[in-house]
């Protein structure tokens, strides 16, 4: 029989298990063998941890929705627009459980909307989870960058991610997952006392050669953003817009220590007889304005304003090549959900945006959101073909908009608590 003091140990851990069961997912995007883990780790280790922490989810319901849209808009208009895109899937395609859009995935996001909130709420659980992040997408980019040199040599072959997949992932998610650690390791949590500067330089300059490596423009594209962002946030905060200051100096190293592993793999390159320039220039749009117009010409009457309930793909026929996915989250957004749901999208992105403009997460969802301009189908979705948007959006902008709505703590502040 339990007694009272082992239920209160156990209601202790509780909340302990539900974080690491989402740091597990989260970075089973670098370390799991293929979607079908990381699904089997959502299932079996995450629902059962947010099933023990059932009465947390229930009082945090509550508070959202017991204090009304003015208080709690951003979460509103989060959950306003997964259910858009439940009632657009199931009337328009038919699908009312089952893939992207449907009954399930409104399920699927909104516990983990609900556990990301929960777990954004302690300040020492935000760290844990991008520091984990850190460690983790390093030595899984290094062990694969090890293993795809060793079998390929500098050749023109664009590095993959090998070590995660056997024939390894194509070089534009590979890209996405490199950049995406490489914004990580500009936050707070990457400036910790027991982290020696050289280590964290290493880890930029290693970070950007990998990048460059990738030759992933999205992926580049996405970085600058970033760091624009990055730049902009460390020149305003905490100040007024109208009185700029120089950046601290910790975020022009963030910007400038990762350029010099990229012009280094730039060189080497170079030096090995690989035209990296004219590669990267010479791709054009690689059939996106092909795979664009022909997205567009799909739509008609009832399609451009509630969607057409799917974000569909192109058969074979229509291109002379399977397009699995519109190549742009944005234009997915449109199709799949229609101009209303592209409106219920931007006003969301907005709010939340403006609400998290202090928070270290920001560089992350502004790279998430440049990286699905040319790419990804479908930003909130748990099922979408691309498989990354759900990382490098919906989860650091949930743990910010979690941690805005709590405490609102400062970056000093959060690094004392995790030191």
């Amino acid at each position: 029989m339990i007694t009272f003091s082992e239920m209160g140990r156990l209601d202790k851990w509780r909340p302990l298990l539900l974080q690491f069961a989402l740091i597990a997912w989260v970075t089973g995007f670098w370390w799991c063998r293929g979607r079908w883990e990381q699904g089997l780790l959502l299932q079996w280790v995450v629902l059962p941890a947010f099933a023990l922490n059932a009465d947390h989810a229930w009082n945090l319901w509550k508070e959202w929705f017991g204090a009304g849209v003015r208080r709690y808009f951003c979460w509103w208009s989060l959950f306003s627009l997964i259910e858009w895109q439940f009632w657009v899937t199931g009337a328009r395609a038919g699908d009312w459980w089952g893939g992207a859009g449907s009954g399930k995935d409104f399920v699927v996001l909104s516990i983990l909307v609900t556990s990301l909130a929960l777990l954004g709420q302690n300040p020492s659980a935000r760290l844990r989870l991008w520091w984990s992040v850190m460690v983790v997408g390093l030595i899984a980019i290094g062990a694969s960058f090890f293993q795809f040199y060793q079998d390929y040599g500098i050749s023109e072959q664009r590095f993959r991610l090998v070590w995660r997949y056997r024939a390894g992932f194509n070089a534009v998610t590979t890209g996405i997952l490199v950049g995406f650690a490489l914004v990580v390791c500009w936050g707070p949590w990457a400036r910790h006392r027991r982290i020696p500067v050289w280590g964290q330089y290493l880890a930029l300059i290693f970070l950007g050669a990998a990048l460059a490596a990738s030759e992933s423009r999205g992926a580049l594209l996405a970085a600058l953003v970033a760091g624009g962002g990055h730049l902009l946030q460390g020149i305003l905060l905490g100040k007024s817009p109208f009185k700029l200051r120089l950046a601290p100096a910790y975020v022009w190293q963030n910007l400038l220590v990762p350029v010099a592993g990229f012009v280094a793999y730039w060189a080497m390159a170079l030096q090995f007889g690989k035209a990296e320039g004219d590669d990267l220039m010479s791709r054009g749009s690689a059939g996106r304005l092909d795979v664009y117009q022909e997205y567009l010409k799909q739509l008609s009457g009832w399609d451009w304003a509630v969607g057409t309930g799917e974000v569909f793909s192109l058969p074979p026929e229509e291109l002379g090549w399977l397009v699995h996915h519109p190549h742009s989250a944005y234009l997915g957004q449109l199709a799949g959900y229609g101009v209303l749901g592209s409106l219920l999208l931007l006003v969301f992105l907005g709010v939340a945006l403006w609400a998290i403009r202090r928070r270290p997460e920001l560089p992350l969802v502004l790279f998430g959101l440049a990286a699905g301009l040319f790419d990804g189908g479908q930003f909130f979705s748990a099922f979408s073909v691309a498989r990354w948007e759900i990382l490098v959006v919906f989860v650091p902008l949930v743990v910010a908009l979690s941690a805005h709505e709590s405490l609102r703590p400062s970056l000093s502040s959060e690094i004392e608590d995790f030191q």
